[in-house]
C-alpha cells in the first residue's frame, strides 16, 4: 500500500514540474519502482551494506514495514 502513495506522490509531482500542472499530461506518466539488492546500492560513493542501511534508516521488521529509529 505504501507504493501506492509513493507512485501517487511522485506522479504528482511530475505532472506539476514537468507537465506544468497539467492535467492532460498525468496520462502519459510512468513509475514504475524496482526494488533493488543492497549490491545494486551506492551510499558516498561506497557500497552500503545491510547493517549500514539499516543504521541509516532503520530496520525492516517481520511485516516487511520499516521500524521507526529511536
Amino acid at each position: 500500500m505504501r507504493a501506492i502513495a509513493l507512485i501517487g506522490c511522485v506522479v504528482d509531482l511530475l505532472v506539476e514540474v514537468e507537465g506544468q500542472g497539467s492535467p492532460d499530461f498525468r496520462r502519459n506518466v510512468w513509475v514504475r519502482i524496482e526494488e533493488q539488492e543492497p549490491t545494486h546500492w551506492s551510499l558516498g560513493g561506497m557500497q552500503p551494506t545491510a547493517e549500514i542501511i539499516a543504521s541509516t534508516f532503520g530496520a525492516i521488521g517481520t511485516d516487511g514495514v520499516r521500524i521507526a529509529r529511536r
